[in-house]
């Protein structure tokens, strides 16, 4: 459950950042040109304007567990807000479909934030036909953080489950962009 604090603390630093990473090179999430980035045994499409930042990079929380894999923000913001995305990697030692793996990640979201609601949840088909679940919620970190909207994942890949977040302006209210970026993730044949 750190792991999910951990997301929960770099895409409040990148959402809010103004300087880091949107799905459309306005922040409006119109779709524009994607870029197909393939980190290990998985990949993900990527609007070409957002820059990959580095899990390096001062101000990124270490996970407690699990590894980021990938991080890229818009240079845009709208409100204050870039829109971005994170995907966390994590090994998990038993078989779990992608359905249970993001049943298990989503009770540790819902609980890692002062402020917390749901406004969306449902079954997202990926590129390389797997299915899994998404939520699409609205929190706040604690009461001094503004409240950003998220739209959420899970896949189970060669061993390992994946977390792909993203933080989007709170005021965009059609999500089927970020969704489809989402959906993009695929796991690659080990």
């Amino acid at each position: 459950m750190r792991s999910i604090k951990t997301i929960i603390k770099i895409l409040l630093l990148l959402g809010v950042s103004g300087a880091l990473v949107s799905c459309g090179d306005d922040n409006s999430g119109s779709s524009i040109g994607l870029e197909k980035k393939t980190i290990g045994d998985v990949s993900i499409s990527i609007p070409q304007s957002w820059p990959l930042v580095s899990k390096d990079s001062e101000g990124i929380p270490k996970p407690s567990s699990g590894d980021i894999v990938l991080i890229a923000s818009s240079q845009e913001s709208r409100n204050n807000v870039a829109n971005n995305v994170v995907v966390l990697k994590n090994p998990i030692s038993k078989d779990t479909s992608d359905s249970q793996y993001f049943r298990s990640i989503w009770i540790g979201t819902a609980g890692g934030f002062d402020s917390y609601r749901e406004t969306d949840s449902g079954d997202i088909a990926f590129f390389d036909d797997a299915v899994s679940k998404y939520s699409v919620f609205r929190a706040r970190y604690n009461e001094n953080t503004p409240l950003l909207q998220y739209f959420q994942t899970a896949r189970v890949c060669n061993g390992n489950g994946y977390v792909i977040t993203m933080t989007v302006d709170p005021e965009i209210e059609d999500m089927t962009r970020y969704k489809r970026l989402a959906s993009t993730f695929e796991c690659q044949k080990s």
